[in-house]
């Protein structure tokens, strides 16, 4: 249900941002990334059950940070352009978590593709804020946005099996 409330205060920042050349400068929807980015850095290593948990967040939160801020402060096309060496450096970083632990690294492959996979969501987030930068963007964002919190919300519903099955 987290999901849903975060994705609902993302559509509000696009809707709420602050007035620039494309339409919006993105500092509103920036923050939120950053705060999504941050509650994903807690939660995925616990959901996912990675066997190191402080260095997967520490990773996956840094990755989130780093991909927000290239698209914040690109300036020209492709507004993207910079996200696959923020992605490359996540996956180094995975690597470097892994040698730092002193735990024996049980479970060493699920850790750190686990760790890419929960680096790989805020570097998709951060194309909300490349989107929000484009003429059709606020409506991008938006609809993205709410479409995530809706279907957020629906999995936190006791439902059982698809509909007539």
């Amino acid at each position: 249900m987290t999901t849903a409330v975060l994705a609902t205060l993302v559509a509000v920042a696009g809707v709420l941002g602050d007035v620039s050349v494309a339409g919006r400068d993105g500092v509103v929807l920036a923050a939120l990334l950053v705060v999504l980015s941050g509650v994903l850095a807690l939660g995925w290593p616990v959901v996912a059950g990675l066997p190191a948990r402080v260095g997967s967040g520490v990773v996956i939160g840094l990755t989130g940070i780093a991909a927000v801020a290239v698209v914040h402060v690109a300036t020209g096309e492709p507004l993207l352009g910079d996200l696959p060496v923020v992605f490359a450096g996540a996956v180094l970083a995975s690597f470097v978590a892994e040698l730092a632990r002193r735990d024996g690294r049980e479970r060493l492959v699920e850790s750190v593709a686990g760790t890419v996979a929960g680096a790989l969501a805020p570097v998709c987030a951060a194309g909300w804020l490349a989107a929000e930068r484009t003429v059709a963007g606020d409506a991008v964002v938006v609809t993205g946005a709410v479409a995530l919190a809706v279907a957020s919300a629906l999995t936190a519903l006791p439902l059982r099996g698809w509909a007539g099955a």
